[in-house]
Parts: structure tokens; C-alpha cells; sequence
């Protein structure tokens, strides 16, 4: 009644990321953070028939399955799966996002459920440079483009490919002067900066419904100094290209393989071609195969606007699988870009290497003295941006 039943030892494990059945005598699989990234993991967690000494079933499996989602269903704060209405997203009070699908017509197997379980420690953009996900010359580049107003970016990447956790690490990058909101379906981003406010959207009846659309407006009425989009799939990308075209710095995540397949995805969905000016970058994450499936950042692209006039996206860097390096992360390279060009002469940087140089040595001075953990990051930007503005302020008038 007050617990998760057989899911609770998954429930509190923090290093299960992921976890659920596909059918009702199908045992739990999950997603490990530590073992085999990337690959569901059997458990001898499953219902069965509970019998009597005669054989006879007390308790059936589906029976106990039904209980189960009605149970979930309840935690989330809803009404009861119906055959009308047999799914469901929404999050549990320990903060996990869980997705439920009744059985019935459209799923005639049996009840699937998957629950999705956020850090409880983010990870810190100290900790992706020092595993390799990120090289730091780019680093420092987005680090630029997040520090200078209307620098925006998306990250984008198939399913479990790592994009909430890297937009929540390169978050580490925002200016601890701002003021930073979220806008989700579910609370998956964990920010450690001290002036953040979250937001969720809510699906309700049309009267009460809360869209992104809805919560956009709303921040934007609070003069945001930066603000963080999750999941964007349908309708919602009007919402955060709106937000785009405001000025107001900002990095979203988006389901994709490729800048094509983004493109392709963003002008079904509506948006104008001259629209895809508005997003600074596109940053591309992938599992790949080496020694433990690990993920990585695969490509980095700039919009830009071609000689016919069309708009598109160009490459600047390319993870190489065969040699596990990351090409065109150069300095070299990435000071000639026109999203470097364009945000020095924003900031008023005369020399655009200096500044990423700066920016490289600050990072690699943190990995080296090992501070990984959000609290460390957190007091070593800063003290980067000047710490001492960031003490209370006293009026002479009190």
C-alpha cells in the first residue's frame, strides 16, 4: 500500500536508470548505469500464479499486474486505466517518470509498464570531459555560445542516448548570475545553480491543460535569463523556437539520428525554414560500440544559410568510431566558425582563440584537481565569474 511492492529494491537503487516488464508473465528488465550500458538486464523479479496446496490459483499473475498499474496509476495522482483511456505518462512522488499501457485492444499481450529513473547527482560537464564524451575545445565553444545572449543549441540523439544528461551537464556553463528555468514533461534536469525554477506542463481536461506553449509564455513574463527545454516531440517546438527567437539564451533536447533526420522532423512539424536559423547549434549524441557501450558526443553542426538561400546545418565536428577521436575539435578549426565569430564580436572579444584557450585551461585545471562533484563545479564557476558579486545585496536605504 505505502511502497512499489517487488519494485521497490528497484525503486531505491540509484544506479538503476530504467527498469519494466513488456507483458504480464515477462519477468522486470532493466537499465544499469554501471553494468552494461545500453543493454537490458533480466531480473528474477516477475509475477506468477500464486497457488494453494491443491494447485488451484488464489492469485493470478494478471490479476497481481492489474493491481500493479492501478497502484502506479494512483501514485501519479489519475483516475483509473480504462479501456477508453489505457495509457499513461506521468511522474511518481519519488520523481520517476513512468509510463503505463493497460491491456486491451491496443495492446492485447498484457500490461507494459517502464519507469524511468532520474540522477539524484547529475552528472558535471568536468566528469564528461574527464570519461572523453566531450573533447574540451568544443566545450569551451558551447560554453561561449551559452554565455552570449540569444546563444541557443539542441541536443538531439535516439533513445537513451545520453541527451538529458549531457544538456544537464553543459548546463554547468550558465552564468551563476542568471536566472535559470526549466521547462519539462516530467522533472528530469537536476540543476545545482542556487536561482533555478522548474517547470512541468500538465494534461488535464482542455480547461485546466498546461502546455509548453503555456509555461513559455509564462517564464517569459518573468525575464529568464536562460532557460532549459526538455523533450520536445510534437507541437512544443513552436514553443521553444518561439523562446529562440526571443534572445533569451537556451539549449533543448530532441529525438534524432542525424541534422538531416532533425531537419526533416522539424519542417513536419511545421517549422519555417528560416526558423532553423534561430538554433544556434545542433549537437548530436550516440551510443557507440567500443568497450562498455559508451555514450558520446558524435557531431557538432553550426545553421547557416547557403548560396541558393536555403537554410541547413553544417558539420564542424565528427566523432571517429574506428580511432575513437573526435575530428575537427581543434582550435583551429572551431575559431573559424561562424557561431565563434558571431559571439565574439557579441562579447566584444578581440581575439577568439585567447578566449577559448581561457576557457580550455579553466576546465582542464578543474579535472585535474579532481572536482567532479555538482558542489565543486558549482563553487568553481563562481568563482570564475567573480564570486564576490554574487554576495548579498545590502541597499543604503535599509
Amino acid at each position: 500500500m505505502l511502497g512499489y511492492d517487488i519494485l521497490d529494491v528497484l525503486i531505491k537503487d540509484d544506479d538503476v536508470a530504467d527498469f519494466g516488464i513488456s507483458h504480464d508473465d515477462a519477468p522486470v528488465t532493466l537499465l544499469h548505469r554501471r553494468h552494461t550500458p545500453g543493454n537490458r538486464i533480466p531480473t528474477n523479479l516477475k509475477y506468477e500464479d500464486i497457488k494453494d496446496d491443491a494447485k488451484k490459483i488464489i492469485l493470478s499473475a494478471t490479476k497481481q499486474s492489474d493491481s500493479l498499474l492501478a497502484h502506479l496509476a494512483q501514485k501519479m495522482g489519475s483516475r483509473h486505466l480504462t479501456e477508453s483511456e489505457p495509457y499513461l505518462e506521468g511522474t511518481l512522488p519519488s520523481g520517476a517518470r513512468a509510463t503505463l499501457w493497460k491491456r486491451g485492444t491496443t495492446n492485447p499481450m498484457g500490461n507494459v509498464f517502464t519507469i524511468r529513473k532520474p540522477l539524484t547527482t547529475p552528472i558535471t560537464i568536468t566528469q564528461l570531459l574527464r570519461d572523453n564524451v566531450i573533447p574540451y575545445e568544443l566545450s569551451a565553444l558551447i560554453w561561449l555560445i551559452l554565455d552570449t545572449s540569444g546563444g541557443t543549441g539542441v541536443i538531439f540523439g535516439a533513445p537513451n542516448s545520453g541527451k538529458t544528461t549531457t544538456t544537464n551537464a553543459l548546463t554547468n556553463f550558465i552564468n551563476p548570475h542568471h536566472r535559470i528555468f526549466t521547462v519539462e514533461d516530467n522533472a528530469e534536469f537536476c540543476l545545482f545553480q542556487d536561482d533555478v525554477t522548474s517547470t512541468i506542463t500538465k494534461k488535464s481536461d482542455p480547461a485546466h491543460t498546461v502546455t509548453y506553449m503555456t509555461l513559455f509564455v509564462r517564464i517569459m513574463r518573468l525575464t529568464p535569463d536562460f532557460v532549459c527545454v526538455g523533450e520536445v516531440r510534437l507541437s512544443e517546438i513552436e514553443g521553444m523556437l518561439h523562446l529562440f527567437e526571443s534572445g533569451c539564451p537556451a539549449i533543448g533536447t530532441f529525438h534524432a539520428t542525424d541534422e538531416e533526420a532533425a531537419m526533416s522532423r522539424f519542417f513536419k512539424l511545421g517549422v519555417l525554414e528560416a526558423q532553423l536559423l534561430d538554433i544556434g547549434f545542433l549537437l548530436g549524441m550516440g551510443m557507440i560500440s567500443l568497450q562498455n557501450n559508451t555514450r558520446k558526443v558524435i557531431s557538432f553542426s553550426e545553421s547557416f544559410v547557403k548560396e541558393n538561400g536555403d537554410v541547413g546545418f553544417d558539420r564542424i565536428v565528427t566523432y571517429d568510431r574506428i580511432n575513437d577521436s573526435f575530428e575537427g575539435s581543434d582550435l583551429d578549426t572551431l575559431i573559424k566558425s561562424r557561431r565563434a565569430i558571431e559571439c565574439a564580436k557579441l562579447r566584444g572579444v578581440s581575439d577568439i582563440r585567447v578566449d577559448l584557450e581561457g576557457r580550455v585551461n579553466f576546465l582542464k585545471m578543474l579535472v585535474g584537481q579532481k572536482k567532479f562533484t555538482p558542489s565543486e563545479v558549482k563553487l568553481s564557476f563562481e568563482g570564475y565569474y567573480n564570486r564576490d558579486l554574487l554576495r548579498p545585496y545590502k541597499s543604503n536605504l535599509l
